[in-house]
């Protein structure tokens, strides 16, 4: 229905009633500036994943399976090895320094000297337990790991384990590592398979993962 003024209609009908004036559009012989068309879809970031359902327009290029600022698994097992045989010097010179020191003060077999061998041992376990424990603790880093240029975080804070997260973590190490070679291997290489986050079991058990700290994919901090 249309408008008539004077009609007795009290308002116009509705927008969608109305046509438009004659003659309206474009002028005779009209065309587009050349290379204007419709703005073009937003690309996203490189490495954007997307949420549910996300499809990027224009086709779906290959997505990364992992995030790309987490360590390699060859820059962990180089910081392991540089991390172990730093522990290896130090228990050894440890336990040297206390056996040489025992067998010179205490009588072989005297309760001091049985004591004094125990002390030893203990120290050879609770020495690398410690180095691991309260450096990654701290800031997330041995010192293979500080020379790697990777970082241990938590998941769920981004930030270093803390004191318990950390003892987690290198207990559960341990306690693989007691199992036997296989233990150790199956820890230490499952990264290697491990999407998305190539955790190995003890990153599991705590909720932590390895970052790089330098580079273009360093993990932002």
């Amino acid at each position: 229905m249309s408008y008539e003024p004077n009609s007795g209609q009290p308002y116009p009908p509705p927008h969608g009633g109305y046509a438009p004036a004659p003659g309206y559009g474009p002028p005779p012989g009209y065309s587009p500036a050349p290379g204007y068309g419709p703005a073009p879809a937003p690309v996203p970031p490189a490495g954007y994943v997307g949420g549910p359902g996300y499809q990027p327009v224009g086709g779906s290029p290959p997505r990364p399976t992992s995030p790309p600022y987490l360590a390699s698994w060859g820059a962990r097992a180089a910081a392991y090895l540089v991390d172990s045989v730093l522990m290896l010097a130090l228990v050894f010179l440890i336990f040297a320094t206390g056996m040489t020191f025992s067998f010179e003060v205490f009588e072989e077999d005297s309760p001091w000297m049985v004591l004094s061998v125990f002390t030893m041992i203990g120290l050879v376990i609770f020495v690398p337990f410690a180095y691991f424990w309260l450096l990654h603790a701290h800031n997330g880093q041995t010192v293979g790991k500080l020379a790697l240029g990777i970082k241990v975080i938590s998941l769920r804070t981004g930030a270093p384990p803390g004191l318990g997260g950390s003892a987690g973590r290198q207990l559960v190490h341990m306690t693989l590592a007691t199992v036997g070679i296989l233990g150790w291997l199956l820890d230490g290489l499952w990264p290697l398979w491990d999407e998305p986050n190539r955790q190995a079991l003890h990153d599991k058990a705590v909720s932590t993962y390895v970052v790089r700290t330098r580079g273009d994919s360093a993990y932002p901090y």
